[in-house]
C-alpha cells in the first residue's frame, strides 16, 4: 500500500492554480481530478462524503492548510489529490484565513488507524513552514510532487 506523501499525491493528482473558486467549487473540481486520475467510478459518494464532512466542521485547520477528507466502504488503499491556491480558497478556516493547500483524501471505513496516520503525516508536513513556502512556489505538479517527497517521511505505525 502507498503511504508516502508523494505517492499518494503523484504529480498528476496535483492541481495548481486552484483559484477564483469557492470552497464547494474547488471540492467539486478536485473531486472530478481524483476520478479522472484514480479511474474511481465513486466520484458523487466521495463529493457528498466530503461535502458532508464539512458541513459537520470544516476542514480548514489554519496558516493556509485545508485537510478534506472522508471514509467510504470498500476502498483499496488511499486515495487522494492536492489543490494549490495562489490567491487562497475562503474555506472557513479555524483561523479564518484562506486555504492555499488542500490535502483532499479518502479511505476506507473501516481502516481508522490508515486514516488517522494519514491525517498525521498531512498535518506534520503541513506544519512545516519551510515545505509550505517551497510547496506555494512550484511551478508544475512535478516540481510540487518533489517538494512532497523533499519533506515526506513515511508515518509509522502505532506503538502498542
Amino acid at each position: 500500500m502507498k503511504m508516502f506523501l508523494h505517492e499518494i499525491y503523484s504529480k498528476s493528482k496535483i492541481k495548481l492554480h486552484l483559484n477564483d473558486m469557492n470552497k464547494e467549487q474547488a471540492l467539486e473540481e478536485l473531486v472530478g481530478l481524483l476520478v479522472r486520475e484514480t479511474g474511481t467510478k465513486r466520484g458523487d459518494e466521495i463529493l457528498k462524503t466530503i461535502l458532508d464532512r464539512e458541513k459537520a466542521m470544516s476542514t480548514g485547520i489554519s496558516n493556509g492548510i485545508a485537510i478534506p477528507h472522508g471514509k467510504i466502504d470498500n476502498l483499496d488503499g488511499i486515495i487522494g489529490v492536492i489543490g494549490i491556491s495562489d490567491k487562497g480558497i475562503n474555506y472557513d478556516s479555524l483561523d479564518n484565513k484562506p486555504s492555499n493547500i488542500i490535502f483532499l483524501f479518502i479511505s476506507d471505513k473501516h481502516k481508522y488507524e490508515e486514516h488517522l496516520m494519514m491525517l498525521n503525516r498531512i498535518s506534520v508536513i503541513a506544519g512545516n513552514h519551510r515545505f509550505c513556502k517551497e510547496f506555494l512556489k512550484a511551478e508544475s505538479p512535478e516540481s510540487a510532487n518533489l517538494t512532497l517527497k523533499k519533506y515526506g517521511t513515511k508515518p509509522s505505525p502505532h506503538r502498542k
